[in-house]
């Protein structure tokens, strides 16, 4: 079986291919001294005796590898007469008994045709008819095997008469016509097999060097051509200056023995073998630490800045991931993948998920694909997200459902890796221990975060998800406000900007630390204007903005915030009227809640910002486009939570005018849905509450209420805008029968 060859493993990330190393010099796993051992005992076999060599090791194991060192120190014995003539056998290539059987001796003859004139061979015609001899013998042994059934096999087995120790396990005794034909003819030729054989043990003692023949590929046989394979070996042990390597995993050979020898395969093997050897395991953590330095190496180029030195990757990779990694085979074959799938994630001056997880979860996906494929219908769970956390309104247990849960993931992996599977669960899924949600999850793009964790599963973006591309554009836009504008309008027509907001709420802390906030924060609040004014659907740029804004404000390390925040919204347009607005009552509750040693900003600056809220908002009322702008209410109450008096004068002459009364009326209302037992319908209701009541009897007598909205003509409102009056009616009605408003009738 094939080992791989060290020098396609660059550290630039390239595939790695299937191939044995050819020589010393490329053996990772010290392995060297083994093989030129080998080869020094196979080079001083004396001649007179026929040798079998055996190399055993599991899938991957490097066997190819070692043989190709043995060949190349072989090639370098001080003593040139003891270098054999090497053949290698591939019996992979021929199927069928007949034509393994007769490729066999034909491969050795060729090479004896091939060595030169030495020693006691006096003739060029003397090594051609050794040659042809050979072949001779092996088409009579051939011939014999098709035609022959086996017969107490285990017998002819352990005492191989000449020919018919050949017959193949299932050969059948009626053989085609052309075949049986030919083969009466050459079993009845003048030369019988033991006078060819007599024969031939004169020519290979005549030798001038003995002859390696090495048999790889067995592990790829059936059970039927590894028994022929093996009797033709036995076949063949009483002829001088010849040796066989053979290269196999044990237990398969032995497994397919069994088959003919009721079960004494290890048994005939032993007779066949007379110097068994087994693979060398490489030094503790030597394969472990060649994946952990390939894995460096993809990541160089993909995601440079990454930290091998972090404590969770050491965490991960000492505790249970590097106990993976115990062949060369499966590390090139886990990479390969690793690297696919890293190519898949990187992007422009960024990487999409979190390295560490990456690694991990490919290691997953390639030793436990069970688990890897039932994992994404666990997201909550693996998370600690959604209707998982809901969970924990209803069960008092919840490191029960942990336990069940790792039971039921357990489940999907191998018998023997389970533990180890799930002690690396646990670590990329804190949530299975018992773990709260952490923000940091988010900021490191971790796949215990629920906004990254089915990109570790697609490979792709789903539907309407940011890529980590345009979040690099974004912060290399910051402070760039024409290009920040166009990108935002760029999410919005690509409808990804409610991913990207929340996908920058989890680097807040980097965008409150661009070079220039001001230019930027004016590009979002002056953007998210103009999107509540459109008519399209969008996510509120504004309230990220804000709330942005305000994490800026509290962060101590920021310098000069009051003048920072000054001339963010001295800069934004002075059209940017729900942004000024709520961005000033925002810090002057949190002001409030702070107490005055800990202010978002001073007294002083509060007094500017205020002042220029309160300047936008009497230029629009001026312009008439106070009450015609989309988010009228919102700006509305937080221009009464600043200017109470101001706010609710201005309200109270408004409302005599309809189209102000059922605006606001909606600002009034409290609204519930509810699903029909019966009809299974979704059911809205509109009530006034009588709260809400006082607060519009403030503004105005109700009487003038009911009597400006008695003047609507309802077949121009909306649907909700219909609601609002119909529950503004049904309050009024109850009362004056003198019964409680706060009724949720159905509308």
């Amino acid at each position: 079986m094939s080992s791989f060859h060290a020098s396609t493993h660059t550290t630039n990330g390239t595939f790695h291919s299937d191939r044995p190393i050819e020589s010393a010099g490329q053996d990772l796993l010290g392995r060297e001294t083994f093989a030129r051992a080998i080869a020094d005992r196979i080079a001083a076999w004396p001649g007179t005796e026929s040798l079998v060599v055996s190399l055993y090791g599991e899938w991957g194991a490097g066997k190819s590898s070692v043989k190709n060192m043995m060949r190349e120190s072989l090639a370098q014995q001080a003593d040139k007469k003891k270098i054999p003539e090497i053949i290698e056998f591939n019996p992979w290539q021929f199927s069928g008994s007949n034509q393994l059987c007769s490729e066999f001796f034909s491969v050795i003859a060729e090479k004896i045709e091939s060595l030169s004139i030495k020693s006691k061979v006096k003739s060029k015609s003397a090594v051609k008819k050794s040659a042809e001899r050979l072949r001779k013998y092996g088409n009579k042994l051939s011939f014999a095997g098709q035609l022959l059934t086996a017969v107490g096999s285990a017998a002819s087995l352990f005492v191989p008469p000449a020919g018919i120790a050949i017959a193949g396990a299932g050969a059948a005794a009626n053989a085609a016509g052309g075949l049986a034909r030919a083969g009466h003819e050459e079993l009845a030729s003048e030369e019988t097999l033991h006078e060819i054989k007599k024969l031939l043990h004169e020519d290979f003692c005549n030798l001038p060097s003995k002859i390696l023949v090495i048999i790889d590929d067995i592990d790829r046989l059936t059970s039927d051509e590894i028994c022929l394979l093996f009797r033709l070996i036995k076949a063949n042990t009483d002829f001088p200056n010849i040796v066989f390597l053979i290269l196999a995993q044990r237990k398969y050979v032995e497994n397919a023995l069994d088959e003919i020898t009721h079960s004494r395969g290890s048994e005939f093997l032993e007779k066949i073998v007379q110097a068994p050897f087994n693979i060398p395991e490489p030094a503790p953590n030597k394969v472990s630490n060649i994946t952990f330095d390939r894995i460096k190496a993809i990541f160089s180029t993909h995601a440079p800045d990454t930290d091998w030195a972090d404590a969770y990757w050491l965490k991960i990779w000492r505790k249970s991931l590097r106990l993976y990694f115990t062949n060369l085979r499966e590390t090139y074959r886990y990479l390969n993948a690793l690297l696919f799938s890293a190519d898949a994630f990187k992007a422009r001056g960024a990487f999409g998920v979190n390295p560490f997880d990456l690694v991990a979860l490919e290691a997953i996906r390639m030793f436990e694909p069970g688990l890897y494929d039932i994992m994404p219908n666990y997201m909550s769970a693996l998370t600690g997200h959604g209707a998982y956390d809901l969970m924990h309104l209803y069960f008092d247990k919840p490191d029960k459902r942990n336990e069940e849960t790792r039971d039921i993931l357990g489940k999907a992996c191998d018998e023997k890796t389970r533990s180890r599977a799930i002690n690396l669960l646990c670590d990329i899924f804190p949530p299975l221990q018992g773990a709260s949600r952490n923000l940091e999850w988010g900021r490191e793009k971790r796949a215990v975060s629920d906004m990254f964790f089915n990109n570790y599963f697609a490979l792709a973006l789903s539907p309407g998800q940011i890529s980590e591309t345009d979040i690099v554009d974004f912060f290399s836009f910051t402070g760039d406000y024409t290009s920040l504008i166009k990108l935002l309008n760029k999410w919005r027509v690509d409808q990804i900007i409610d991913s990207a907001l929340s996908r920058i709420d989890v680097d807040t802390e980097r965008l409150i630390k661009t070079n220039k906030p001001d230019v930027t924060f004016r590009a979002l609040l002056d953007c998210g204007e103009e999107w509540i004014k459109s008519e399209q659907p969008s996510a509120d740029l504004s309230d990220h903005a804000i709330t942005w804004i305000c994490e800026m404000l509290r962060d101590d390390s920021i310098k000069n915030r009051d003048t920072l925040v000054h001339d963010i919204m001295k800069a934004t347009k002075a059209s940017t009227l729900y942004g000024r607005m709520k961005l000033v009552n925002t810090i002057r509750i949190e002001n409030g809640e702070r107490g005055p040693s800990n202010q978002l900003v001073s007294a002083d600056t509060y007094a500017k910002l205020e002042k220029i809220a309160t300047q936008t908002i009497s230029k629009h009322i001026k312009n008439k486009a106070l009450i015609g702008h989309p988010a009228f209410t919102d700006i509305y109450w937080n221009w009464w939570r600043i200017e109470k008096d101001k706010a609710t004068k201005w309200a109270g002459g408004q409302v005599r005018k309809p189209e102000f009364c059922i605006i606001l009326l909606g600002s009034f209302m409290s609204k519930t849905t509810s699903v029909s037992s019966n009809s299974k319908k979704t059911i809205q209701r509109h009530y006034l509450r009588s709260e809400f009541m006082k607060m519009m009897e403030n503004i105005a007598e109700i009487a003038r209420w009911e009597n400006s909205l008695s003047k609507i003509d309802a077949t121009k409102l909306t649907s909700i805008q219909r609601q609002d009056l119909d529950a503004f009616n049904l309050a009024m009605q109850r009362k004056r029968e003198g019964k409680p408003i706060d009724f949720l009738g159905d509308i």
